[in-house]
């Protein structure tokens, strides 16, 4: 097996474009020994897990990234502080990130190497604001104005729209009375035959 690679720029070495993820020890475990340890993995923490050193130990012997629910990153933060003091391969990553685009950076910038976003567009932006290489040399509030005009050009593409039903609905209104003062005077003049 061949894992794919892709060459990162800011550490000028190939990484994996494939990270194995699993909330459970054992497929993650069953896949390193398929795979020789090839390929990165991840663990996935929930909210009901202990964020211990111990728990952190013992997810570092199988996985090469700990993520954990964007709640818990501070706790898990401190938790493996005590062990990566032994040893500077563990990762940390998080996930359950929506668009406040302040939250993806700032646990980027605490050393997280990786977030999970639940909002696709919000995603992008911060991924943009990555791969170009922007992160490090502008100010974060640039981004900031980037989403307020997305809403400022959202909310003016809501009004064309309300107008646009607007000016539909007078039409509607003037057909529908021209139709009714059509059957009227049609009922008129059968009146007038009879």
């Amino acid at each position: 097996y061949r894992p794919l690679y892709h060459y990162d720029a800011l550490t000028d070495t190939n990484k994996s474009a494939v990270i194995v993820q699993s909330f459970t020890a054992e497929s993650i475990v069953t896949f390193n020994a398929l795979s020789n340890g090839s390929l990165p993995t991840l663990f996935l923490m929930g909210d009901y897990d202990e964020y211990t050193p111990e728990t952190v130990q013992w997810i570092a012997s199988f996985a090469d990234i700990i993520a954990c629910p964007k709640t818990h990153v501070a706790a898990l933060v401190n938790a493996a502080a005590a062990v990566t003091a032994h040893s500077s391969s563990l990762h940390i990553a998080a996930f359950g990130l929506l668009d406040d685009i302040d939250e993806y950076i700032g646990f980027i910038r605490d050393g997280l190497v990786g977030v999970f976003s639940d909002d696709v567009g919000t995603g992008r932006v911060v991924n943009d604001v990555f791969i170009d290489g922007t992160f490090c040399q502008h100010d974060c509030n640039s981004i900031a104005g980037d989403k307020h005009e997305r809403i400022k050009y959202g909310f003016i593409g809501a009004a064309i729209m309300f107008a646009a039903i607007c000016v539909l609905g007078v039409i509607l209104f003037f057909c529908n009375k021209h139709r009714i003062w059509r059957v009227n005077k049609l009922k008129r003049e059968f009146e007038m035959l009879k």
